[in-house]
């Protein structure tokens, strides 16, 4: 009974202290009601400020007044510092070369724009003006093909050839002494008879002069025929003709035949010192990889030999260099392939045929016949890629056609999708049956 009855005035103090908390707790609710329903009342209900009129003075009008927008546009506004940790700031990153930067975890390629994209759209050149430009660069490259006769050298007498020396040394020429010394005086200072004498020298040497030119023009007579035979047995001017087709060949193949061509010009122009004793080895040091045919490269030894002179086959100098000068296209297009120019086989015909015309001139037969056979090379892969075209017409013309083209093909196919095409109607069909696919 002893531990029953401690037990129970513990518990009896325990219900006591339960209901004071209780109760203490029930008053701070309604204190904590009261003041949420005080602070409510004083949001809702804000006290008004009276609005009082602008006085307005006659000095100072109210619409000399600054507005808040005027009063706004004088305050600076602080510039707003970069966040570094955006999610839009993306660190570019490096794979193959290329700069990637992650797009929802997938690494895209960054596109750079090129600085004329960025020019406004005034600076940009029209059809009319980009039209202009490329007829203006036409006639240019048309001007340096042309011979500058005012930037050869003069032709020199040149001395006996010494057999330890390769180069002619030339001869200084004496100017003719005048016949009046004294002009301020007016003496004459040269007899009647020293004046008659130097008058038969001089109608002597123009006679010999003319015997000499009669000759030279009967030597070139007689020896043109020949030549002329030359460029109709190599069929120097059998051009490659495609009319209204657009046809397009591998561009490995073109500039294997250009670089075929261009070695054969440089050995047949190496080769010419044995008919021409005046082009001598210094000029390309024995190796016919140094026969550089660059304009300016050329330029520079050109017209320091007598026109005079001429070759076996009966051209002379001026006509060699003329055709000379027709050969830096062709080492331009060497040096610096671009797939427009090796994929039409006109225009590798016409740069073949300038080669050969070179060969044909310095009376090189067998390199002249070596450039005809690539260029008949060059006209039998031409058939051969129309009769590719013209063997899957029959197969175009099936629902469903997919088949897998070479790239010259391909481009070839948009260039008569382009154009107004009026060629071969097999191609056409092909094509249109090609764009079906690819689209």
């Amino acid at each position: 009974m002893k531990y029953v009855s401690a037990y129970s005035d513990r518990l009896e103090k325990a219900h006591k202290r339960i209901k004071e908390l209780e109760s203490e707790r029930s008053k701070l609710l309604n204190e904590n009601a009261a003041l949420r329903a005080i602070k409510t009342a004083t949001i809702s209900s804000p006290t008004a400020k009276p609005r009082t009129k602008p006085t307005v003075s006659n000095d100072n009008k109210h619409y000399t007044q600054p507005t808040v927008s005027s009063r706004g546009k004088g305050k600076s506004v602080p510039l707003q510092k970069l966040d570094t940790n955006d999610e839009k700031a993306h660190r570019a990153v490096l794979i193959n070369g290329r700069r990637h930067i992650y797009a929802a975890g997938v690494p895209t390629p960054v596109i750079t724009i090129d600085a004329w994209t960025q020019r406004p759209s005034y600076m940009n050149g029209t059809s009319a003006s980009c039209k202009r430009r490329s007829e203006i660069y036409e006639e240019s490259m048309e001007r340096r093909n042309r011979v500058d006769l005012r930037r050869l050298k003069p032709p020199a007498k040149p001395k006996s050839i010494d057999s330890n020396y390769c180069w002619n040394v030339p001869v200084e020429e004496t100017k003719p002494e005048s016949l009046r010394s004294d002009y301020s005086w007016g003496t004459t200072l040269v007899d009647e008879d020293k004046l008659c004498s130097e008058e038969s020298q001089l109608e002597s040497s123009a006679s010999s002069i003319l015997s000499q030119t009669a000759l030279s023009t009967a030597d070139t007579e007689v020896s043109n025929p020949v030549e002329q035979c030359l460029a109709q047995r190599s069929r120097l001017d059998d051009n490659l003709d495609l009319g209204n087709e657009i046809v397009y060949i591998d561009p490995t193949s073109g500039l294997r035949s250009l670089r075929e061509a261009f070695e054969m010009t440089q050995q047949a122009i190496l080769d010419v010192k044995s008919c021409m004793p005046e082009w001598h080895s210094w000029i390309f040091e024995d190796n016919r990889n140094l026969v550089r045919l660059g304009r300016d490269e050329m330029i520079r030894w050109m017209g320091s030999f007598e026109y005079s002179r001429r070759f076996h086959n009966g051209y002379p100098c001026r006509d060699i260099y003329h055709a000379l000068l027709r050969l830096p296209p062709l080492r331009n297009t060497i040096c610096h392939p671009r797939g427009c120019e090796l994929r039409d086989p006109e225009n590798l015909d016409y740069l073949l045929r300038d080669a050969q015309r070179v060969s044909v001139m310095l009376g090189d037969e067998k390199r002249a016949q070596s450039i005809r056979v690539i260029r008949d090379a060059l006209r039998t892969e031409v058939e051969m890629c129309m009769q590719e075209i013209k063997d899957v017409h029959d197969l175009a013309a099936l629902p469903f056609y997919e088949a897998e083209h070479k790239a010259h093909h391909s481009i070839m196919f948009k260039m008569i999708l382009d154009e107004r095409y009026t060629g071969c109607q097999k191609a056409l069909t092909v094509a249109q049956a090609w764009q079906c696919g690819a689209s």
